[in-house]
C-alpha cells in the first residue's frame, strides 16, 4: 500500500494517469477485500481518495453490490457477537 500511495498514486488521479485504465478496476478489487477485516486506509491518503473515487463511480455499487452487502452481513455478526 505504501508503494501504490507514494508511487502509483502520488501525482496521478489513477494508477495510470489522469484517465481511468483497467488497472483501477482491477486493482481496486484487490485492494477492496480490506473490507472484510475493516482495514485503515487513512495512512494511506492517495489511496484513500482514489478508493473513495472508485467507489464513486456509477457502475461501483451495480458490480459491488453483492459483496457489499456480504462485507455488511459479516460485520454485523462481528458486532452482535462481541
Amino acid at each position: 500500500l505504501r508503494i501504490l500511495d507514494q508511487n502509483w498514486l502520488a501525482d496521478s488521479a489513477f494508477m495510470c494517469g489522469p484517465e481511468i485504465t483497467i488497472a483501477d478496476y482491477m486493482g481496486a478489487s484487490y485492494v477492496t477485500l480490506a473490507d472484510w477485516v475493516d482495514f485503515d486506509f487513512s495512512p494511506y491518503p492517495n489511496v484513500t481518495r482514489w478508493l473513495a473515487a472508485m467507489r464513486a463511480r456509477p457502475s461501483w455499487d451495480a458490480t459491488h453490490g453483492p459483496w457489499n452487502e456480504l462485507v455488511a452481513m459479516i460485520r454485523d455478526q462481528r458486532k452482535q457477537s462481541a
